[in-house]
């Protein structure tokens, strides 16, 4: 079993777009709702650019996203952790960049500085213009796995 997290916004596309400002190319798949699914769901007025569901990649793993419909509402705020494994070079350049990139961006609230930390990883910690919080992790999983921690059971 996974678990995929569930994202979703009043507009789908902007949000996407917003994230790839930060993230890189995150879009996999993009299923648009139609004059039908709209009928079928109750959904009215003009559905040109909703987006029914979405797959998304952000470094390998899955999120999901659609806009809301009918009286639901956009569920925010969401707290997403990205794990960067400090034994390989790339992935904890890919975060430093993103976090980089993240705190260039005048829409970004930095709770925390990408820098270590007590417990003995580096942790920064950002909230996007969404409301969205995410902390991102770098950590040498070799290491974790030594001390039995969840790269043990989570990461091989």
């Amino acid at each position: 079993m996974k678990v995929i997290p569930y994202l979703t916004f009043e507009n789908t596309i902007e949000a996407i777009k917003y994230y790839e400002t930060i993230f890189g190319e995150i879009l996999v798949k993009r299923m648009p709702m139609t004059e039908e699914m709209a009928k079928g769901m109750g959904v009215e007025g003009d559905i040109s650019g909703k987006t029914l569901h979405s797959e998304l990649n952000f470094g390998g793993s899955l999120v999901y996203a659609s806009d809301c419909f009918g009286e639901s509402n956009p569920i925010h705020p969401v707290s997403l952790s990205l794990s960067f494994d400090k034994d390989k070079k790339e992935e904890e350049e890919k975060a430093r960049k993103i976090f980089k990139t993240a705190t260039e961006n005048e829409t970004i609230n930095v709770v925390m500085p990408l820098e270590m930390q007590f417990w003995g990883e580096e942790m920064g910690v950002f909230v996007d213009k969404l409301g969205n919080t995410w902390m991102v992790g770098i950590s040498s999983y070799s290491e974790n796995r030594k001390e039995g921690g969840v790269h043990e059971t989570f990461f091989n």
